[in-house]
C-alpha cells in the first residue's frame, strides 16, 4: 500500500478502475512540490498565500536573484510540503530558462529517503 497518494494532473482515465490515476509515494511528492512551485498566490481558493511567484524569477538577473530564490524556495516547501525535508536548492540559468535542482528527504516506511527533483521554468 502507498504511503502517500495523490491525483496524477495528465487526468487519464485509470482502463482497470475506470477512475483518474494516481500519483503515489515518490511521484506524488514530486507533483506536489511542482505544484507549490509553479502556482501563483491567490490562486487556491481558501489559501491564499499557497504558492510562490517563482516565475518572477525568469527574468531577474542570476547573479541577484539566486539567493534570494533559495531561500524563497526552502520557505515555500517548508511551509506547504511537511512531508519533505530541503537539503539544497541550486537555480540555473540555461537558454533563457530557469532551472531548479532541488535535494530533498522524507521518510518512507520507517526509512529516509534522499530524491533530487529538477524542475525547468520557461
Amino acid at each position: 500500500m502507498a504511503n502517500y497518494v495523490d491525483i496524477n494532473f495528465n487526468f487519464f482515465k485509470n482502463s482497470f478502475t475506470s477512475d483518474v490515476n494516481l500519483s503515489l509515494d515518490s511521484s506524488a511528492i514530486k507533483q506536489s512540490i511542482k505544484n507549490i512551485l509553479l502556482s501563483f498566490p491567490g490562486e487556491k481558493s481558501f489559501i491564499p498565500n499557497f504558492g510562490g511567484e517563482i516565475k518572477k524569477y525568469t527574468f531577474e538577473s542570476s547573479s541577484i536573484s539566486n539567493s534570494i530564490l533559495s531561500i524563497d524556495i526552502v520557505e515555500l516547501l517548508n511551509t506547504y510540503e511537511p512531508r519533505i525535508n530541503v537539503q539544497s536548492v541550486t537555480p540555473e540559468y540555461k537558454n533563457g530558462y530557469l532551472e531548479l535542482k532541488l535535494k530533498y528527504s522524507y521518510k518512507f516506511n520507517g526509512s529516509i529517503v534522499n530524491e533530487n527533483a529538477v524542475i525547468t521554468l520557461d
